[in-house]
C-alpha cells in the first residue's frame, strides 16, 4: 500500500487507502504474469476483499482513472461514488505529454524532462530527491517490461 502523499489527508468519516497496481508498485511480480485491464480489475478487487471493504468510493488519476471505469462496469455492486481526473478510458488523439509518458526510457534526465514539462505546472515543486526516487521506483525489476507492455500503441 501506497502510504506516502497521503499522510496530511485526515477524514474521520472516511477510511483512505491507496494500493499498488500490480507490476507498476511495490506489489510482487511474477514471473509470467500478463498485465490486463482484467488482472488488475481482480486484483483492486482482491484488495478490496482482503480489507473486508464490500463498497468504496474512488479516485483515479489517468492510468487509475480507466482502472476505476474498468471496476465500476465489471464490478458495479463494488463502486459507490467515482471522482475521475485525466482519465483514459475511451478513444482519444494522443497528445505529446502521454507520448512521452508512455514512451518513457528509464534515466535520470528522461524522468527529470518528464516531471518538469509533463506533470507539474510549478517546476520548483520537482527536487532532485522526487527525480532520483522516481528514477529509483521506474527501474525496479520487471516494472519497465511490465510498463512497456500497457502502451504499445503510442504515436512515436
Amino acid at each position: 500500500m501506497l502510504q506516502s502523499g497521503f499522510t496530511s489527508l485526515h477524514c474521520p468519516s472516511f477510511r483512505i487507502t491507496a494500493p499498488d497496481a500490480a507490476g507498476f508498485g511495490c506489489t510482487q511480480r511474477k514471473r509470467n504474469q500478463a498485465f490486463t485491464l482484467d488482472f488488475w480489475v481482480d486484483h483492486i478487487v482482491g484488495v478490496m476483499d482482503g480489507l473486508e471493504v464490500e463498497k468504496a468510493h474512488f479516485v483515479g488519476n489517468s492510468f487509475g482513472g480507466a482502472l476505476t471505469l474498468a471496476l465500476a462496469t465489471r464490478h458495479p455492486e463494488r463502486v459507490n461514488r467515482i471522482v475521475l481526473m485525466g482519465s483514459a478510458g475511451l478513444e482519444f488523439e494522443l497528445t505529446e505529454g502521454l507520448d512521452a509518458v508512455w514512451g518513457y526510457e528509464p534515466g535520470i534526465e528522461s524522468m527529470h524532462r518528464l516531471l518538469t514539462e509533463f506533470f507539474v505546472y510549478n517546476r520548483d515543486l520537482i527536487s532532485d530527491d522526487l527525480v532520483r526516487s522516481r528514477y529509483e521506483a521506474s527501474i525496479r525489476p520487471g516494472f519497465h517490461e511490465s510498463f512497456s507492455t500497457c502502451f504499445q500503441h503510442r504515436a512515436s
